[in-house]
This record gives structure tokens, sequence and C-alpha cells, in this order.
């Protein structure tokens, strides 16, 4: 009988000790939006992405609990799937496009001012799904260009790190 009950006890365990931190909604203004992306950052905190429906690009930087140290909304060249990570030097990298949109690219300091932006368009539909920061100090970025539901190509910008293509 106790190897039955040790065997449900380890079963359960796992179930009984897990415990959700926080769940939040954070409005953007007062209009609808869109989060893209989430990451951790190098003080244990976090960088949200996403964007509103007018649409404007937006960060958020939050502490370990959820709560807004620091949200900024831009005007940027780019509109959809806006995705940002942490660079090297502590500041954010952002990225996005759409249809109608560039596919850009945006340098922030550690607390979200954009130092600059740059923007890569191959055709009227540029649509971006990642970035990352390469050990060059550098970014490449990924995505696809074309034609919706016709003819889309993958798209990859590989550029220096004020943004320049190589």
């Amino acid at each position: 009988m106790k190897k039955y009950l040790l065997i449900i006890f380890l079963f359960f365990c796992d179930r009984c000790f897990a415990q959700i931190t926080f769940i939040k909604e954070y409005p953007i203004g007062n209009v609808s939006g869109i989060g893209y992306s989430i990451d951790t950052t190098s003080d244990n905190n976090f960088i949200l992405s996403g964007q509103s429906f007018y649409p404007r690009p937006t960060l958020m930087k939050l502490n370990s609990l959820g709560n807004i140290l620091w949200a900024k909304h831009y005007e940027l060249s780019s509109s959809g799937n806006i995705k940002a990570h942490q660079t090297y030097d502590g500041g954010y990298i952002l990225s996005g496009g759409g249809i109608n949109s560039r596919f850009g690219l945006a340098k922030t300091d550690s607390i979200g001012s954009v130092l600059w932006e740059k923007s890569y368009q191959a055709s009227s539909y540029d649509l971006f799904f990642d970035l990352k920061q390469t050990n060059d100090s550098g970014f490449i970025l990924c995505g696809t260009t074309g034609t919706p539901f016709v003819d889309l190509d993958l798209y990859i910008v590989k550029t220096n790190s004020i943004g320049d293509t190589l």
C-alpha cells in the first residue's frame, strides 16, 4: 500500500507545486493591441513587443512580477509582427513588416529611445518573422517577401551594427 501511495504522490508532485506567478493585461492606450514577442533581459526582467491597431509598434519593459517599468510607442516604418531582443550593449533591437510596409529594423538604448532606424523593402509585402544579434554585433533578420497567396520567397537581411546591409 505504501508503494502505491508513493507512486501516486510522485505522479502528482509536480502538479502540486506549480504556481502561476502573474497573469496581466497591458492596454495600449484606448485601442486594441497585439503582443508579438517576449524575451528575458540581462537584469532578469522582460521585454515585450507588440503593436496597437493604429498601427504603432510598442515596446514595454516589465519587471519580474510583470509590472511595467517603461513603455514606448513608436512611429516606425514597420507596422506589423514586431519582434524585440536585448542587444549586447543593453539596448534593444526591434523589427517588423507587413502589407505595404517596409521590412524595418530599429535600435534603441536601454530605456527604449530610438537611436537609429533602417528599412529594407523588396516588395509591397514584406513580413518579418525573427531577428538575432550576430557575434560581430550586427543583425540577421528573416521573413518573407513577394505577393501573398501567389509567389512568396524567403527573405534574409544581414546588417552591420548600425543596420547597414553588407
